[in-house]
């Protein structure tokens, strides 16, 4: 091989090298990100569910809980039957 061509190919390499770690780095950045936010999305889930457990065991009446929890009633009497709590109408 020519010194012009194997200084080409070794060219040709490097900048394959570099193209094949941008798009890594890019998907593993988007995985991550993503990743991220679903993790927040999931905590702020089981923090209302908690939060509507406790005032459950406090007496408080379903539409109380649904306003402060900002979850729906429904899914409050099945953290409530899920739980074995009474639900307050």
């Amino acid at each position: 091989m020519t010194k012009p061509l194997e200084s080409g190919v070794s060219n040709m390499c490097n900048l394959s090298e570099g193209v094949w770690e941008r798009a890594w780095n890019s998907g593993w950045n988007s995985a991550m990100t993503e990743g991220l936010a679903q993790g927040k999305t999931k905590g702020e889930e089981n923090k209302g569910i908690r939060v509507a457990v406790n005032m459950l065991k406090k007496g408080l009446s379903l539409s109380m809980i649904a306003e402060i929890s900002e979850l729906p009633e429904e899914q409050i009497r099945k953290i409530a039957e899920e739980n074995r709590l009474e639900v307050q109408e």
